[in-house]
């Protein structure tokens, strides 16, 4: 058998994005930068997701993700947002700075 990524995980492709309200800035700076990818990181881990690769920019962020159905890579995004607004709050004082996070 091949050695692909499909084969490693057995499951399926989902790209995923979220962005801040009104197309806020949410990547301020190097440390939010940091802190952005290594959430992603954590919150992959948590929920049993691949990251195959990923993009952080200034008012948004695009993962492509690898995991078995849809519901874990919905757990993985919602995990992962409300991380880093909690982090943007608290820096930033900013109050529901994603979409879709309350």
């Amino acid at each position: 058998m091949e050695l692909t990524l499909k084969n490693l995980f057995d499951g399926n492709f989902y790209h995923l994005c979220t962005e801040g309200l009104e197309a806020e800035v949410i990547v301020r700076d190097n440390e939010d930068f940091r802190v952005a990818c290594n959430y992603i990181a954590l919150a992959a881990w948590r929920t049993r997701v691949f990251i195959v690769a990923f993009c952080v920019m200034s008012n948004h962020f695009h993962i492509l993700s690898a995991c078995k159905n849809r519901d874990m890579a919905e757990r993985f995004l919602r995990l992962f947002k409300q991380m880093y607004a909690t982090y943007l709050h608290n820096k930033y004082h900013m109050k529901s700075p994603l979409k879709g996070v309350s």
